[in-house]
């Protein structure tokens, strides 16, 4: 295997190049293999072209065909490694691409017997061209729960190095996103460095680098239109677990995304009729972000399902350690167009923000899309959600929400129920009606012709009485 890819990468064509290894006399041919994986999408290829020469520094690695050119230090090397077999002495169960046993990626064992406490293992990239802007390199690492030692990454431009990024400790052993922002005016290389902390069993590992043509992000923020800024979406169907898609306008679906409003612009979507009925989700997980006191997240979401029927549910979730805390919701049809939340954001731990998309009893079909994601920690917003979570317990805000919601369905419920006994009541006195009018007392409706009663004065004595007349 040479090159391979995985997963959503946008309606939009991307670059891919291979070295290919020495053939001495050789004939040989190029095959290209696509694997189904879920229900919708498909893969297209253009332009291939083969010249003499190795390619340069590759703009993308998985690890998952070879090293993609990056060279390990003599003394204390990185291994390109996979856990199939199981026999893995250190190292992730899994890798992050795939996300299986099967799956590769780079590793540096950190147990004192393998690198003394203080040692370091360097793995450097090939030469990449001078920068004219800013670019963005991403990578996903992951460290071992106890003593991993430190993982840095320089930039390294005419034999200097400038340090950009370090991180010596976390909690647990999930894979995490992390990224640089990359400035050079000469040819420069990324040099990934692990110092020894002398454990044991301790390991760090490198997965899924990418380099784009931007400046990086805020954490937890994303526009979506050269990458997913670390947002993923695990998927196992086996658990009723499904995965977002990455694409530009098409139908179903909004037809312009909302940073460009147009038809080339890009955004996250999950199409709801997959998940069928049953509860199955699809989540979108942001990076791990650190506890705050207080941070606004806004977004834009478009959801596009027939109006009356809103079986389809989209959701907002903290996950951390100690605990799940879903901050808001919206179900079934949302109005045309792109829709704006901003929620309030407060958590005592390191978390992430969770979109999930599930179904109730019955499937819908549907569209859910998101677009510019913004997160800003250290400040607060006038949203009306607010999510916090404190000892894996609900807040004092999120109680008092709840005690209001409960209020008003209470209230509500008083007003049916009130309503209900008017309308028996009314419907008991129409039925006794007939009975009451055969034994009124009153005038039936009779109508006189005249009103008037003539009365003609009283006979005098020894007058004979005369006769009363009506007219």
């Amino acid at each position: 295997m040479l090159w391979t890819r995985t997963g959503a990468h946008g309606s939009m064509w991307h670059l891919g190049f291979a070295t290919l290894s020495r053939q001495a006399l050789q004939r040989y041919r190029l095959i290209f293999e696509a694997l189904r994986d879920g229900y919708l999408g498909d893969m297209a290829l253009d332009d291939v072209t083969v010249r003499a020469g190795a390619c340069g520094a590759q703009t993308s690695c998985s690890f998952e065909a070879n090293a993609c050119g990056f060279s390990s230090s003599w003394q204390y090397t990185w291994a390109r490694q996979s856990n199939a077999t199981g026999s893995a002495t250190a190292g992730p169960p899994t890798d992050h691409t795939v996300g299986t046993a099967q799956g590769y990626y780079m590793m540096v064992d950190t147990s004192k017997g393998s690198l003394p406490r203080g040692q370091a293992a360097t793995l450097s990239s090939g030469q990449y061209r001078p920068l004219t802007s800013p670019q963005c390199l991403g990578f996903w690492y992951q460290l071992s729960p106890s003593d991993p030692g430190s993982l840095t990454v320089c930039v390294k431009e005419n034999g200097v190095q400038r340090r950009l990024f370090s991180v010596s400790s976390v909690q647990g052993d999930a894979w995490r996103y992390g990224k640089v922002t990359v400035q050079a005016a000469e040819d420069w290389q990324v040099v990934f460095e692990v110092v020894s902390a002398g454990g044991e069993l301790s390991y760090v590992a490198l997965d899924d680098l990418h380099l784009k043509a931007s400046s990086c992000p805020e954490p937890g923020s994303c526009d979506f239109e050269s990458d997913t800024c670390g947002w993923t979406s695990p998927s196992d169907r086996s658990l009723g677990s499904y995965a977002w898609g990455w694409r530009s306008g098409a139908s179903p679906g909004p037809e312009v995304d909302h940073t460009l409003g147009t038809t080339a612009g890009h955004y996250v979507y999950f199409d709801a009729g997959v998940l069928g009925p049953g509860g199955n989700t699809a989540r979108l997980l942001s990076e791990h972000l650190p506890a705050t006191t207080g941070a606004c997240l806004r977004f834009w979401y478009h959801m596009d399902f027939p109006e009356h029927f809103y079986s389809g549910e989209l959701r907002v979730k903290l996950y951390s350690m100690v605990g799940q805390l879903t901050v808001w919701s919206a179900r079934g049809h949302q109005g045309q167009g792109w829709q704006n939340r901003t929620i309030s954001v407060q958590n005592t731990v390191e978390f992430q923000i969770v979109f999930e998309v599930t179904n109730g009893v019955w499937p819908a079909g549907g569209t859910i899309a998101l677009d510019d994601v913004t997160y800003h920690a250290g400040e607060g917003c006038d949203g009306d959600g607010l999510g916090q979570m404190e000892g894996g317990k609900v807040a004092k805000g999120s109680v008092a929400a709840m005690v209001i919601g409960i209020l008003l369905a209470t209230v509500f419920l008083l007003l049916i129920a009130l309503s209900t006994c008017y309308w028996l009541k009314r419907r008991v006195s129409a039925g006794r009606m007939p009975e009451e009018r055969a034994t009124s007392q009153g005038f039936d409706n009779i109508a006189f012709r005249d009103d008037r009663v003539t009365i003609t004065p009283l006979p005098a004595d020894g007058e004979a009485e005369p006769a009363v007349s009506l007219p």
